[in-house]
């Protein structure tokens, strides 16, 4: 199928125009004038191409289903960066002519609505781009700034394109349901792949193998990312956490689960992560991780099945470093500390006025430790959940939580009225 695209500068003159020709680019005569169009790739898609697309899965196997599904149709190519060039995309010149042809079209219309862009390489055909390698191709270019968000995606891509000329070594291009969702580099030390079928795989048989008890609880994928969390019960966990509190003359509230989220992406959204939380009764507390493995050349991926291997001690670690910090530092106002805190990492005043309810409901305003200020911020996942949150923000939210452990509680740990 022919696609026209919005020419940026100057009109091509008749030794360019042959140049062109020869690289796959088609000059065709309509009523109001001449288009420059592009062939589109017929890159493999199933009904997962729109650029919205996300999916939770309640059963393991669905979700093992899924990436399998995904990575057969999927494609890994490398193509000279210096040869890609970007250009708004215009119209479809012709009708469908076959069944492929009509969901290519289907195809089309989803990237005119988000995207926008047709990516050219040294092939003759372009590939349509999906939002995901937006971000991706301008670290090819070598460019990026809040401001090219903002410009019209005709100057978008001729500014790419000027960029684009000028570049060096290889990109790795990333095709998946029918357009390009990621632009990496190429290079010695550029972007490693680690499929994610495998990699989720992996994790499955390690969790089912390593811990006493353990449920599926949930995975969601979009075009970015891929997540799965299990909760696993093991009287090791148990002692380990008993063990700490006990330690501070505090004792466990309930029933003690732990989960374990892995988390990945093929678009340099996320590295193969290892993300930990505890389940205390109905409190859940966000620990963190130690485990971040970056997608690049310098990784294998059994540098990520060695981290699975290590789960149970770095759930250790991660507990002695969360729990134990925490129950050291005094708190005189946990309100006001709560407050400041929720307030700095941006929750939100109507979130953060719900969650100190919660907690002077559940603690009182008595002097406490960090520990029981930042179980009463944890609470805001539990509400998250029971309000249906999507998968993917309960991912960010979980991380936005685990980041104020490293705030300097005193700061905040003031006495008097403190705003939303």
């Amino acid at each position: 199928m022919l696609a026209s695209i919005l020419w940026q500068g100057s009109l091509p003159d008749e030794e360019e125009i042959y140049r062109m020709k020869e690289a796959g680019y088609h000059f065709v005569e309509q009523a109001d004038g001449f288009r420059i169009c592009l062939s589109l790739d017929p890159t493999p898609s199933g009904n997962y191409y729109a650029d919205s697309f996300s999916k939770e899965f309640r059963k393991e196997v669905e979700l093992h289903e899924y990436l399998a599904e995904i990575e057969k149709r999927a494609q890994w190519i490398t193509v000279p960066t210096k040869k890609m060039r970007v250009y708004a995309t215009g119209r479809l010149v012709d009708g469908p002519k076959s069944k492929e042809e009509e969901h290519c079209a289907r195809i089309f219309r989803d990237t005119q609505n988000s995207a926008g862009l047709l990516l050219k390489t040294d092939q003759q055909e372009a590939y349509q781009m999906g939002k995901t390698a937006i971000s991706t191709l301008e670290g090819r270019a070598r460019i990026g700034g809040n401001a090219l968000g903002k410009v019209s995606t005709s100057v978008f891509s001729e500014i790419l394109n000027e960029c684009l000329k000028v570049a060096k070594g290889k990109a790795l291009i990333r095709l998946s349901e029918g357009k390009v969702r990621a632009v990496h580099s190429a290079e010695k030390n550029g972007y490693q792949i680690f499929p994610l079928s495998e990699l989720f795989m992996q994790a499955s048989v390690y969790i089912h193998g390593e811990y006493e008890k353990t449920r599926f609880q949930k995975g969601y994928a979009d075009q970015s990312m891929v997540t799965a969390v299990w909760q696993v019960t093991d009287k090791r966990l148990e002692e380990v956490y008993a063990e700490i509190l006990e330690k501070y003359g505090r004792q466990v509230r309930g029933k003690l689960s732990a989960t374990i989220r892995i988390c990945s992406s093929d678009v340099a959204a996320s590295g193969a992560n290892i993300f930990y939380s505890l389940q205390e009764g109905n409190h859940g507390i966000a620990l963190g991780t130690d485990m971040r493995l970056k997608h690049d050349n310098s990784t294998q991926m059994k540098e990520f099945s060695t981290n699975l291997l290590s789960t149970f001690e770095c759930y250790k670690t991660v507990i002695k470093k969360t729990v134990e910090k925490l129950v050291k530092i005094p708190i005189e106002h946990p309100a006001n500390t709560m407050i400041g805190v929720m307030n700095k990492a941006k929750f939100g005043k109507k979130v953060t006025a719900e969650m100190v309810e919660r907690f002077k409901a559940t603690f009182g305003d008595e002097p406490c430790s960090a520990y029981e200020v930042y179980c009463g911020i944890s609470e805001v996942l539990f509400q998250a959940q029971s309000q249906g949150a999507s998968g993917r923000n309960l991912v960010e939210l979980e991380e936005k939580v685990a980041k104020c452990q490293n705030v300097k509680w005193q700061d905040y740990d003031i006495p008097g009225e403190v705003q939303y």
